[in-house]
């Protein structure tokens, strides 16, 4: 698995570790509760830690040894742990092929001028 994947493939593998590290405590957690439940429930307050191998490999490695956590002690671990990446903003750029003809340059000209008089007045 790479840093990154997608909520299931994380939810797996977090729900693999904990059965292996907890054993038959960690299944008896969750009897009777439907499992579709559990998931979603695990889904929904991991959010994006569920995606980020380095947060989900921090809070199994500092779970409390006695007992499973619930989703919501386990995000408290993934926050301590290392920040999941936000992607760098896009960068919008100059598109050459786009051509404005002479009449579309001159209105936005002008109508630029327009907006910069109107502010200029509304200024004191």
């Amino acid at each position: 698995m790479s840093n990154y994947c997608e909520a299931d493939v994380g939810f797996d593998y977090i729900f693999g570790r904990m059965n292996a590290i907890y054993g038959n405590d960690f299944a008896r957690k969750w009897e009777g509760i439907d499992a579709n439940l559990i998931r979603s429930e695990w889904m929904q307050t991991l959010g994006k830690f569920l995606t980020y191998k380095p947060s989900m490999d921090y809070a199994l490695d500092h779970l409390n040894p006695d007992r499973p956590p619930s989703s919501l002690q386990f995000r408290k671990i993934c926050q301590d742990g290392p920040r999941v990446p936000v992607p760098d903003a896009v960068q919008l750029s100059y598109n050459p092929t786009v051509k404005y003809t002479e009449e579309q340059k001159r209105k936005a000209l002008a109508d630029l001028a327009e907006l910069r008089n109107s502010f200029a007045k509304a200024m004191p």
